[in-house]
């Protein structure tokens, strides 16, 4: 038996719905907010995320996922400095030097070429 789209036992249960789907939204909401800030909510709330961010480093989330942070001015400067450490040709200065003094031969067999299809045969 079909139930007319406009009786009152189709309201009804169309109705008898709203209470689950609304506490579903606001799970996923509660959820978002746990996890991090939504881009929507970001967006709405600009002024809010960067206020937290002083405190604590803030996530932006898309779909479930993290998809950026917002931090604090103090945490970028520190992350900053952390990172003008020494260049990745002074590591190896310092690992050759400790090569030297620990008298490590490393051995490498002899260079073969192999062929190579796509250049040209002389």
């Amino acid at each position: 038996m079909r139930v007319p789209p406009h009786s009152t036992a189709a309201l009804r249960l169309k109705y008898s719905r709203l209470p689950r789907m609304i506490d579903r939204s606001m799970a996923r909401d509660d959820d978002a907010e746990s996890n991090g800030w939504s881009i929507a909510d970001a967006r709405r709330r600009f002024s809010d995320v960067i206020a937290a961010a002083v405190r604590e480093p803030q996530q932006l989330c898309s779909n479930g996922r993290i998809v950026a942070a917002v931090i604090g001015g103090d945490e970028l400067c520190e992350w900053r400095a952390g990172r003008a450490g020494r260049t990745l040709a002074e590591a190896f200065d310092e690992l050759r030097a400790i090569c030297r003094q620990e008298r490590y031969d490393l051995r490498l067999r002899a260079r073969s070429d192999r062929r190579n299809p796509f250049a040209l045969s002389r």
